[in-house]
């Protein structure tokens, strides 16, 4: 099967309780490892379809997680949760997680977890455990542990440097903030949300309210919803369509794509020529929803380095030189 990059969005997840937020200017670097391999070596950001970072969880044992501002909370993978004996709660939490996909995936809860980033200690109310490396680990070529959401890091601002390598947490922005651009984001189903606008044509721009997703590995993905409703799939070929399909956490996701000449994140930021992924879902994250038009994913994301301030509600850009996105 030709697979896509996958696209990782979990809903109905519940916020974490992080630990106080420091008024020192201290500043705490975060490992993570390159998503080719399963050592747990720095550097901790690699150019790649995603980002993982190594966290420590109950003191001793290191796990790599995924970074996923599509998601809320912390989810721990099943088997990894399993072998280190983590505790469960009563099997009547049992529940349903919905993601990439049209499928479902069941999840329970544990109790007790937290987890810690080189002095930072964060200790949620409620983690997730779900079956994420045996759905997701053959697609990503990376073993997986975990899924670390956008509710961990509320308390901090999160400084990712593509060209340095290095994923950092904040207590305050730096003195170089100045030459970032800001871009303000609205908070949506727990979610950060910001507004672009695809330049389908010379004559014709669309707009849209789209999922900040640092999970997803697409430059741009429409809901089904959206590009029915602007008829973009009477541009695409049918070739463009026939075998296009990808693996979720739902499981396998269809779907077109659709090369477009620019993109601008609020007005302020434009990349030129990306491919737009437009969903044919019924259901999931790329479904018939309203929740919203889509979701903007790492390609486009990581053309910037960026400064995610969940306090003031801002992500601040700052372009670097590389190649534009192409994904598919």
């Amino acid at each position: 099967m030709n697979y896509r990059n996958i696209l990782v969005y979990v809903v109905l997840l519940f916020p974490l309780s992080g630990c106080e937020q420091d008024k020192s200017p201290e500043i705490i670097a975060v490992e993570a490892v390159r998503n080719t391999s399963v050592e747990l070596r720095p550097p901790p950001v690699e150019l790649t379809s995603h980002l993982y970072i190594v966290a420590t969880v109950n003191d001793s044992i290191d796990g790599v997680f995924l970074f996923d501002t599509g998601a809320n909370d912390l989810i721990l993978d099943r088997t990894f949760a399993m072998h280190h004996a983590l505790d469960t709660l009563s099997t009547a939490d049992r529940s349903f997680t919905y993601g990439a996909g049209e499928g479902k995936l069941a999840h329970e809860y544990l109790s007790e977890i937290q987890l810690k980033f080189d002095g930072r200690e964060f200790t949620p109310e409620k983690v997730r455990m779900m079956a994420l490396d045996s759905m997701l680990g053959d697609v990503l070529d990376h073993r997986i542990d975990g899924i670390i959401g956008y509710d961990l890091f509320k308390d901090f601002i999160a400084k990712i440097d593509f060209d340095e390598e290095t994923f950092t947490l904040l207590n305050r922005l730096p003195e170089d903030f100045e030459t970032y651009s800001r871009v303000q984001y609205k908070i949506a189903y727990r979610k950060p949300m910001v507004t672009v606008e695809a330049e389908i044509a010379a004559d014709r721009v669309i707009t849209a309210n789209v999922l900040f997703d640092m999970g997803s590995a697409d430059a741009l993905a429409l809901t089904h919803r959206k590009a029915k409703q602007e008829q973009l799939f009477s541009v695409v070929s049918d070739d463009d369509c026939s075998s296009s399909t990808s693996e979720g956490i739902g499981g396998s996701s269809s779907g077109c794509s659709l090369s477009i000449s620019s993109l601008r994140i609020d007005k302020t930021l434009k990349v030129d020529s990306i491919n737009v992924w437009l969903g044919k879902d019924q259901k999931g994250a790329l479904g018939l929803h309203d929740m919203y038009d889509g979701v903007l994913g790492l390609e486009t994301i990581r053309l910037f380095d960026l400064l995610f301030d969940p306090g003031q509600r801002s992500i601040y850009f700052r372009e670097r030189l590389v190649e534009a996105p192409n994904t598919r």
